[in-house]
């Protein structure tokens, strides 16, 4: 679990870097074009991708379709599986958790499970090696010295390493799992996490104080410059019309602490483990089968106006998922890591 966090900051601290005041634009490639992994030759569009065989922007193999098992073309999400017919296809894979039904070994989420008369179980001599997609949707993976197992979720007052750890609503903070008192704090009200402050009136805790978090206003930039200075702190310089817009939300640990936390409790009622396997977001995931709207409600609080700075890439694996067009810094696989590196990093 450490790991995937430690990957999730490396690409957090990657896309800050590199949005929030200059923006590079992409050379967009149409398909049949030819590209190379090299980001400075360009980008291929919405829809294809760059294969290392062909470098050339090719259309991805669609859901249920057959594929080459040595060549993964399939669209975001599937994988170049064998099918209950022995038949290799882009299908789904990686979305049951420990004691969901399946069919395929692929069907469940970690190593250490395999598919056993309809149900994903551990592998004979295998722990939950620190994932909880291996544990029941009420336990978390703990990993002492003597060894992984499988332990109950901290309730109200008990002892707590993070956030994540507690049942949903509460909080890892001084290591014990509190629930903050309501009503929430108001505005310059003093505080120490913004989740303490009313974010429904649109406050956040700075400096120690509930205040209102007010956007900067679009103003005029140039793309693929070096400048520091056009946009303001959040903001990133569009592509397609040389103007400063927000590129995530701010203040992020409060938007991102909420509706986490809103989707925490989603599955948690749904009987559903929130484990760090591959696919997440996988339509025959329990979050995704019951949780489906928060999830999508959580993209959108990733919403930016920019347009061109990706090549529509990010729009078009959120439509696989959410049927929107909204357009993203972040695939939808990296918002979700980052998401939950956000309750490690804070608590």
């Amino acid at each position: 679990m450490k790991i995937i966090y430690f990957i999730s900051l490396f690409i957090l601290i990657s896309i800050y870097n590199s949005s929030v005041n200059a923006q590079r634009c992409a050379n967009c490639l149409k398909e049949n074009q030819s590209c190379s992994k090299d980001l400075n030759f360009g980008s291929c569009e919405s829809g294809t991708f760059c294969p290392h065989k062909s470098q050339v922007c090719t259309s991805y193999i669609k859901e249920g379709e057959k594929c080459d098992k040595d060549f993964n073309y399939c669209i975001p999400g599937k994988r170049c599986l064998e099918d209950v017919d022995g038949i290799y296809r882009c299908i789904d894979h990686s979305f049951s958790n420990f004691g969901e039904e399946c069919t395929l070994d692929s069907d469940c989420s970690t190593y250490q499970l395999s598919c056993i008369k309809g149900v994903c179980k551990l592998i004979t001599n295998q722990t939950c090696n620190s994932d909880d997609g291996n544990c029941q949707y009420n336990e978390y993976c703990k990993c002492p010295s003597t060894g992984c197992y499988c332990t109950p979720i901290k309730t109200e007052g008990e002892s707590c390493s993070s956030t994540d750890k507690c049942l949903p609503g509460l909080f890892c903070i001084s290591s014990i799992c509190t629930k903050f008192a309501t009503p929430m704090l108001g505005i310059g009200s003093p505080c120490t996490f913004s989740v303490e402050c009313n974010f429904n009136d649109g406050l956040y805790c700075s400096n120690r104080i509930c205040q209102e978090f007010v956007e900067p206003k679009s103003t005029s930039c140039t793309p693929n410059t070096t400048s520091t200075n056009q946009c303001s702190e959040y903001q990133s310089c569009s592509c397609s019309d040389g103007t400063c817009y927000q590129t995530s939300p701010y203040p992020p640990e409060e938007i991102q602490l909420v509706i986490n936390n809103n989707l925490k409790q989603c599955a948690y009622d749904n009987g559903c483990a929130l484990g760090n396997y591959l696919n997440y977001i996988s339509s025959e995931s329990c979050v995704s089968k019951n949780c489906r709207k928060l999830i999508c409600e959580k993209e959108s609080q990733d919403y930016v106006k920019q347009k061109g700075d990706d090549c529509g890439r990010d729009a078009f694996e959120l439509d696989l998922y959410c049927n929107s067009s909204i357009k993203i810094t972040q695939s939808i696989a990296s918002i979700l890591i980052i998401l939950l590196i956000t309750f490690s990093l804070i608590f």
